[in-house]
């Protein structure tokens, strides 16, 4: 969940910039590699949420 909040601060501080794209791969990743947290906001407005954790496995979420 700390990760969810970092990527709600930087979406909401980009979109008060004006001009600024967030179009781009965003993720995070513990220290031994087991449990990472990925975004990746598209251009076309779509984007990909990807997650991996030792307890929940895999998980691949996308949509606009």
């Amino acid at each position: 969940m700390r990760f969810l909040s970092k990527i709600l601060v930087v979406l909401i501080l980009a979109s008060c910039a004006k001009n600024k794209s967030v179009v781009g791969l965003y993720g995070d990743c513990d220290d031994n590699g087991s449990d990472c947290y990925m975004i990746e906001l598209k251009a076309d407005s779509t984007f990909e949420y990807f997650v991996e954790t030792e307890l929940w496995g895999k998980t691949l979420v996308a949509g606009t």
